[in-house]
């Protein structure tokens, strides 16, 4: 039957019929608009039947612009009244390709070859959705025809022929489709059996399973396990859902007896696989502790027996396992009852390296590991702690630790600063374990580790370049470095790092004037001879520093160091002895002690008048005061003790006299004038 179709546009209508070609049409709408149109000469360029793609003029010839612009207007009507023309007949840009797959495709079917039918279906081709899709539907059911008829096409033919086109990811949609077409029960689940062998996607699988409540025991016999028993993938994923399908309400829990009928002589030889005995054990355990598990018990003492018998244990499969079992704070009891009760270190160690990086229950293992005594440098290492140093909890956990396991008492190996350096250090360069532990003094949490490895650097005259004034807030002086060197027995006393305090300690004396914030002092001003005395007498390892100390007059480089400090500390001892008061001890200074920050004879008077208070109780502001005012005016001694009052060491005693003159009337008039 033929269909006559009349386009109206404007000043253009013509007729066509349903058998008319694209090029029959063509020249019926060229001719129609050839005619009617006189504005401009037309000269059409048709790329394709049904789309006007340029029309070529010369503008140039054009006599008028208002020409031109109507010629564009033209050409624009023309376009919309060919493409909604087109429209009309229904007419596509690819028809005649469509055509061809279409009749190849029924060819495809003509010849019984359900596979190049398959293959030239739009939505394989475009990798789209099938179950959707109704030309798949279409195809399926033909081929459910085919299949009743004879068995050309088998079930594994149209699982492969799925997985080659990349359709595998649609397997699970693709059962449940299949489910509600007659006779195709079998390969849908079929397909969903290949997907747990295939792929990792069987955890979605045995998610369908349980909402359909299949049984373990019929999808025992679909996987085909016999012959899959023991440590593997299928086996362990088969058990796991035994255990999610027997917490089911509705049906009936698929316990050890039953799991011992299934497997039946099998039973006894999985037994005899660590691994594998888990694994069962997972199948028919239910709700509660693992810890408290009797049965669990049982197979602890039945694996020592194995490992007793010279049988191979794969701990990481086994802690694995126990991980996807049990919850945090289960894991460790499990730990603690595996090492205390079966002596079984290397896979309690396995659990708890896994449990201390879980916030959680992390606090709880490192004190385990402290009642264990275990190594902080084993640790560090286990957890791969390298590249987490700085400000993270995980890192701030172990350096707790540390510090913990170096105030026990009965440890074999102290773990020493020197120790912690090196493995912090090990694959960093120096320069770039400065800028680290810079960093972290900003964090308070992390500023006492950060300025004892500063510290230790810096007493290592390699690395002491790094440490200049633009690079450090506030350079270290000599207190600075004893303090946070912390030379106790925890922190591994030794010659080497107190030599190479020593050797600091000359340095800075013998560096010049010390620059601080606007003004210059001397370095004695920050630490003299009788503060470095001080310093050793009152540690608790005061003879090991002394031994130390008294062999520096054989250490090149460091007999006038240790010359002068034995003159100082004699003639502190025998003041201190007499309670020679700091007025005698200034003029026992000598005619060329000068009253300025440069000093350095008046930068250990000042240090004497603060030990002296300190042992004596006595010399108060007043006196100070009254003995500074012989030599300097009010005015001189605010501006000096101003200054003083900005070095550490110096700020109780300048402070305390500058409150004393301020708190005078008389004085601070005097200051003011």
């Amino acid at each position: 039957m033929t269909a006559f179709f009349v386009v109206k546009a404007g000043a253009f209508d013509f007729s066509v019929s349903s058998f008319d070609g694209p090029d029959t049409i063509k020249d019926k709408f060229l001719s129609k608009t050839t005619n009617e149109t006189t504005v401009f000469p037309t000269v059409w360029n048709f790329s394709t039947w049904h789309q006007v793609n340029a029309i070529d003029f010369d503008s140039k010839k054009l006599e008028e612009r208002g020409l031109w612009v109507n010629a564009q207007e033209s050409v624009a009507k023309i376009k919309d009244v060919w493409s909604k023309f087109l429209k009309v007949l229904g007419y596509k840009k690819n028809w005649w390709a469509d055509l061809k797959n279409k009749l190849a495709y029924k060819w495809a079917w003509w010849r019984s070859n359900p596979k190049k039918a398959f293959e030239l279906l739009p939505v394989v081709k475009n990798k789209g959705i099938l179950e959707s899709d109704p030309g798949f539907r279409d195809w399926f059911y033909r081929l459910a025809q085919l299949r009743r008829k004879s068995n050309k096409v088998t079930d594994e033919e149209i699982i492969e022929l799925l997985r080659a086109n990349g359709h595998a990811f649609r397997f699970i949609p693709l059962s449940v489709w299949l489910k509600k077409v007659p006779g195709m029960d079998g390969l849908a689940e079929k397909l969903l059996v290949d997907l747990v062998l295939h792929s990792s996607n069987s955890e979605r699988v045995y998610n369908v399973w349980l909402d359909a409540r299949i049984s373990p025991e019929t999808i025992y016999h679909w996987l085909d396990l016999e012959n899959k028993l023991g440590a593997t993938r299928e086996f362990g994923e088969w058990l796991e859902y035994i255990e999610r399908y027997s917490r089911l309400d509705s049906v009936t829990p698929f316990g050890k007896d039953d799991l011992i009928r299934l497997l039946g002589n099998k039973w006894t030889s999985l037994q005899s696989d660590p691994t594998a005995s888990l694994m069962l054990f997972r199948g028919f355990r239910r709700e509660g502790s693992l810890s408290k598990d009797e049965d669990f018990l049982e197979w602890l003492k039945h694996m020592e027996q194995l490992r007793g018998q010279g049988k191979t244990i794969n701990d990481d499969e086994i802690a694995k396992l126990l991980w996807s079992m049990s919850k945090e704070s289960d894991l460790v009891e499990i730990a603690v009852k595996i090492r205390d009760v079966f002596g079984t270190t290397a896979l309690s160690e396995k659990i708890l390296l896994e449990m201390a990086v879980v916030p959680t229950v992390s606090e709880t293992v490192y004190k385990l590991w402290l009642g264990y005594r275990e190594s902080p440098e084993k640790i560090f290492l286990a957890l791969r702690l390298h590249d987490k140093v700085g400000n993270t909890w995980e890192f701030k956990q172990w350096l707790r630790y540390v510090y913990s396991y170096r105030r026990l008492e009965d440890v074999q190996e102290p773990f020493s600063d020197t120790k912690l350096l090196n493995l912090v250090m090990e694959g960093r360069t120096p320069e770039e374990a400065f800028h680290l532990f810079t960093s972290l003094r900003q964090y308070p949490s992390t500023k006492p580790f950060a300025n004892t490895m500063l510290a230790n650097m810096y007493i290592n005259p390699v690395h002491r370049n790094l440490f200049s004034a633009e690079r450090m807030d506030r350079p270290f002086s000599p207190q600075d470095l004893f303090k946070h060197l912390a030379f106790e027995p925890g922190s591994g006393f030794d010659k080497n790092r107190l030599f190479g305090w020593f050797q600091a300690v000359n340095q800075f004396w013998n560096g010049g004037l010390f620059h601080f914030e606007q003004f210059s002092v001397t370095p004695h001003m920050l630490c003299s001879y009788d503060d470095i005395y001080l310093l050793i007498k009152n540690k608790k390892m005061a003879n090991e520093m002394e031994e130390m100390f008294k062999s520096l007059s054989d250490v090149k480089g460091m007999e006038s160091f240790k010359k002068q400090m034995d003159i100082h500390t004699t003639e502190l001892m025998s003041w201190l002895k007499k309670g020679t008061s700091p007025r005698h001890v200034f003029i026992a200074s000598g005619p060329h002690i000068q009253i300025n920050l440069e000093d350095q004879l008046f930068a250990r008077w000042l240090s004497y008048v603060k030990i002296y208070r300190e042992v004596f109780k006595y010399y108060s502001n007043e006196d100070l005061f009254l003995f500074l005012r012989k030599f300097k005016s009010t005015k001189e001694i605010v501006q000096l003790f101003q200054k003083l009052k900005k070095i550490p060491k110096m700020k109780p005693i300048a402070s305390a006299l500058l409150k004393y003159m301020n708190d005078s009337p008389t004085i601070r008039k005097e200051a003011l004038s």
